[in-house]
């Protein structure tokens, strides 16, 4: 787990602050996104947990909740996705399987390098 948060840069760009607090590890894709798809729930936060996870401040994480922000989910996404360029699309392309309508964040074209 890295020593700084994954979101400071952008954080501070968007205007949500510098990093406050410990380090944690998160997931990248909030809970509420699966209600009412366990399957989708058990890969994310079980099958590819360390792959749809993240080093958050907790200023970021708990307090704005700027983790939960759309641009801060593509960021860490698109991120993942580059840090792990073999295993990340079959990651990505099971947990969107389970949804009829796969938020863009689950979507491939989307996460292609801006």
């Amino acid at each position: 787990m890295p020593d700084f948060c994954e979101l400071a840069r952008l954080a501070s760009e968007l205007g949500y602050g510098k990093c406050e607090g410990r380090m944690t590890f998160e997931h990248i894709l909030p809970k509420n996104l699966f209600k009412g798809n366990k399957k989708g729930l058990r890969l994310a936060y079980g099958k590819y947990a360390e792959l749809f996870g993240g080093t958050t401040c907790l200023k970021h994480n708990s307090g704005n909740k700027f983790a939960d922000n759309p641009e801060a989910i593509l960021f860490m996404m698109r991120k993942r996705l580059k840090e792990n360029p073999v295993l990340m699309p079959t990651a990505i392309e099971d947990v969107a399987s389970t949804f009829r309508y796969p938020p863009k964040y689950l979507r491939l074209e989307y996460l292609a390098p801006q």
